[in-house]
């Protein structure tokens, strides 16, 4: 499944502006990552929600969640990246690689048999002089060139609530298409609940595939947010 085909970069990434995380490659000017732009042209209506979930459920605890929603997050990728490259799961047995290992088997089971060739996992990639960022895996998925991201969330959720998933895949696939000559148009969301609402829901599987128009939407969606961040 997984095959070299292009030569991808090796970003280097800059964490020392607390309000911004920028990338450059070999000496390179310092450009703002996917996810910054992001954060920094969130609509009123996204940080207000945001600001009342934190004042409703109180800083400490949702700090915590955020930190444990980031920590899962982290061992489910690595897991991932692993059973790609070598058809096997870590065995560590806390309790978060435990519950890792169940929500990573989930994306295996229910996402993964569609995709048959990957080209990269933790891909470094960079647009211009305008971003850059690390999306988790490109490859083909139903034998159709594809950004793929992987997920979890505590609930499951809406198309209308991952909207700004999908402009992160089309800033991926730009940049992709923009380095590599590609012409990648499709993104696949491979999301997996940790049923922190309904426990009911932990484990289950979730895919939204962003193509056609709905991807052209992202995209113009993409630059508008990159056009904010830079005015």
């Amino acid at each position: 499944m997984y095959v070299e085909k292009y030569q991808y970069l090796s970003l280097n990434r800059d964490d020392s502006d607390s309000n911004c995380r920028y990338y450059s490659y070999n000496g390179s000017k310092k450009v703002p990552s996917v996810t910054s732009i992001l954060e920094k042209t969130k609509s009123f209506e996204d940080t207000k929600a945001l600001a009342d979930w934190r004042e409703f459920t109180g800083e400490d605890k949702a700090n915590k969640i955020v930190k444990e929603s980031c920590d899962i997050g982290t061992i489910i990728h690595k897991n991932l990246e692993v059973w790609l490259k070598t058809n096997q799961l870590s065995t560590a047995n806390n309790i978060i690689h435990k519950q890792a290992r169940i929500l990573s088997n989930s994306i295996i089971k229910n996402g993964l048999p569609s995709v048959s060739e990957v080209w990269g996992i933790e891909v470094g990639l960079l647009c211009s002089e305008l971003y850059a960022g690390t999306t988790d895996c490109i490859g083909l998925h139903l034998n159709e060139p594809s950004i793929i991201d992987f997920k979890n969330a505590r609930a499951l959720r809406k198309p209308e609530q991952i909207k700004s998933y999908y402009k992160q895949i089309a800033a991926y696939a730009v940049a992709h298409n923009e380095q590599f000559g590609t012409n990648i148009k499709k993104g696949v969301i491979m999301l997996v609940c940790r049923g922190d609402k309904v426990i009911t829901d932990f484990g289950k599987y979730q895919e939204f595939i962003i193509e056609g128009l709905e991807f052209q939407k992202a995209k113009d969606e993409w630059f508008r947010c990159v056009e904010e961040f830079y005015s």
